[in-house]
C-alpha cells in the first residue's frame, strides 16, 4: 500500500514538473475529445411518500456514493467551449420513515421504523456551455452549465417493513430533463470536474413487483420526489 502511494506521488510530481515546460503546452484545437470516471451521489428530496393511503412521517435520508463514467467531445471557440457527452450513472440511497399511529390519544411516533432502499441507473446526455476563466499554459479553470437529458433505465425500490420485504421497479416515465452546473480545473491534459445536477419534481406511481411469486403487501405506492446529483470526476483530454 505504501509503495502504491509512493508511486502515485512520484508520477504526479513528474507530471506537474513536466506540465510546466513548454513542450507540454496544449495547442489551441478546434475540437477535443476525452473521457472521465468518478464518484456520483444522488440526493433525493422526498416531497411525499404515500403507501396504501398512508402518508409517511419522520422522513430521513441517508446518501450513498455511486459511480459514473463518460465520453465527451469539446468544440473550442476562444475562451468558450461547447461540450456534449454521454455518461453512465449508478447510485443508491436509503430512506427511513414511519407511519402515523392510528387511534385517539396515542402518542405520535417520532422514530423511524421502516426502510426504503432506492437504486438508480441511468444514461445521461448533457450539453454544456463552458467559459475558460483561466487559460495560462497548461493550467485552466472553467465554469460550465447546460441542460441534460436523462434516461432512467432502472429505478428499483426495496421496502423493508417490520414484517415484510418487497421489491418494486418503477415502470412510469423514464426520461427527465435537468439542469447541470459545474466547475473544472485542468493541468495539461488532466482535469478535475465538480458538477451539480438540479432535478425536477416527478411522481412515481406505476410499479412492477420484482418478486411475483411472493404476495405483495403493498397495493398502492405514490412517491413525489426530486433527485439532485453531485459528482466528482477525473478526466483526460485528448
Amino acid at each position: 500500500m505504501r509503495k502504491s502511494i509512493l508511486l502515485i506521488t512520484v508520477l504526479w510530481s513528474c507530471l506537474v514538473v513536466s506540465a510546466q515546460s513548454r513542450t507540454f503546452l496544449i495547442e489551441n484545437k478546434i475540437f477535443n475529445f476525452g473521457a472521465t470516471i468518478g464518484l456520483k451521489s444522488s440526493l433525493p428530496v422526498i416531497n411525499s411518500l404515500i403507501i396504501d393511503g398512508r402518508s409517511a412521517e419522520n422522513i430521513q435520508m441517508q446518501y450513498r456514493v455511486g459511480y459514473t463514467a463518460s465520453l465527451f467531445g469539446r468544440i473550442n471557440i476562444d475562451h468558450f467551449f461547447l461540450q456534449p457527452s454521454i455518461s453512465w450513472h449508478h447510485s443508491s440511497s436509503e430512506l427511513r420513515f414511519s407511519f402515523p399511529t392510528e387511534g385517539e390519544n396515542v402518542t405520535p411516533v417520532t422514530s423511524t421504523t421502516e426502510v426504503l432502499d432506492m437504486t438508480f441507473k441511468s444514461i445521461e446526455i448533457p450539453v454544456l456551455l463552458g467559459y475558460k476563466i483561466i487559460k495560462e499554459g497548461p493550467y485552466g479553470l472553467s465554469l460550465m452549465a447546460g441542460p441534460q437529458i436523462k434516461y432512467n433505465y432502472k429505478t428499483d425500490y426495496t421496502f423493508n417493513f417490520t414484517n415484510s420485504r418487497n421489491s418494486f421497479s418503477a415502470d412510469g416515465r423514464n426520461f427527465d430533463v435537468n439542469i447541470v452546473t459545474g466547475v473544472g480545473v485542468s493541468i495539461w491534459r488532466l482535469f478535475f470536474d465538480f458538477k451539480y445536477e438540479f432535478g425536477l419534481n416527478r411522481m412515481d406511481t406505476d410499479f412492477r413487483n420484482l418478486n411475483p411469486s411472493e404476495s405483495a403487501l403493498l397495493q398502492d405506492i405514490e412517491i413525489n420526489k426530486r433527485i439532485n446529483v453531485m459528482s466528482f470526476s477525473l478526466g483526460l483530454l485528448f
